[in-house]
């Protein structure tokens, strides 16, 4: 073993969870509050992992201001992550398994996805999988689902294509088309038709947290103006806002729920908001267990079935308007 290997063999996780601390909170005396220390104790633990990794690893500051990684010390944090997220993950199986239950699968879902495509086949998962329960933690971005899975905080997650992490498998669900989500009382509502961008935006717009980026976009793009009458990153608030005729909303089909108040149209064209591809994603070094092979392969027979409910509805509806 070289000198520089033997080096690493000094590395401990207390090392890793002290640079973790100083990145999040930009500070010292931060990490040290974050984590229960004394602020020396945190400055040797920087110290030690930059002697292990032999660089310097954090840029120290006075004053207010902020204590910044060096690209160095990016670098490091991006595997210390992992390693962190890893140990975590083992210790709740371990505390699973030390209290009498199963391991947990973690899943990471937008809100409305795990009731529309897991709810609905969670008896069928727990026959067939070595699980003793689904978790589901909910995030907004496909981006900060693949960061969970890349640091293994869950073990398998929905999220949008293209995949941008590296390590992250991943498998290809359905095109998730937006919708115009109207006033069951409005003029549109009643006249039952496609609706065009610039309709949708004079009725004023409640947006919608998750997707409120792209479609404000896609109307700047298209030089159309809109007044935003609310933001709010809950579907049920969007919903509820729509149906007290305060806006109109658009949102991804599988997010627009036919509630009493409301009345979802298809947008005109319907790739006049470019579709949300669903994706599932594990980390690559997962992709051989059964827990993921069972799991993406009863999603997606799930998804298909949905993705065919969706077009019947949509082409029942096209055909009572023309009648």
């Amino acid at each position: 073993m070289s000198s520089a290997d033997a080096s690493w063999v000094g590395l401990e996780i207390r090392h890793l969870q002290a640079l973790e601390a100083v990145a999040r909170e930009g500070s010292f005396r931060g990490a040290a509050q974050r984590l229960g220390y004394v602020q020396s104790a945190i400055s040797h633990q920087i110290l030690a992992l930059e002697r292990v990794v032999g660089t310097t690893l954090v840029q120290r500051t006075r004053g207010s201001r902020r204590s910044g990684l060096t690209p160095a010390g990016e670098a490091v944090l991006e595997h210390a992550s992992a390693i962190l997220a890893r140990v975590r993950a083992a210790q709740v199986d371990l505390t699973a398994l030390a209290e009498g239950r199963a391991a947990v699968l973690r899943v990471g879902s937008f809100q409305n996805l795990a009731a529309l495509l897991v709810t609905p086949i969670l008896p069928r998962l727990r026959a067939v999988l070595s699980v003793g329960s689904v978790e589901f933690v909910e995030h907004e971005t496909g981006h900060d689902m693949q960061t969970l899975v890349r640091d293994r905080a869950v073990d398998i997650a929905f999220t949008y294509q293209p995949i941008q992490q590296p390590g992250v498998a991943h498998a290809e669900l359905l095109d998730d088309h937006y919708v115009a989500v109207v006033p069951a009382s409005s003029l549109a509502a009643r006249r039952g038709r496609p609706m065009r961008l610039e309709e949708v935006a004079q009725s004023g717009l409640i947006a919608h947290g998750p997707s409120r980026s792209r479609i404000e976009s896609e109307l700047a793009a298209r030089g159309i103006s809109t007044t935003i009458r609310f933001r709010s990153d809950n579907n049920a608030t969007v919903h509820a806002l729509v149906a007290a005729s305060v806006g109109c909303a658009v949102l991804p089909r599988l997010a627009a729920v036919s509630t009493p108040g409301v009345t979802i149209l298809p947008l005109d064209p319907e790739d006049a908001v470019a579709p949300r591809r669903l994706a599932l994603a594990w980390h690559a070094e997962r992709g051989g267990s059964r827990e993921v092979t069972e799991f993406v392969a009863a999603v997606s027979r799930q998804a298909a079935r949905v993705s065919e409910a969706v077009a019947t509805c949509a082409a029942v509806s096209e055909s009572r308007r023309r009648a």
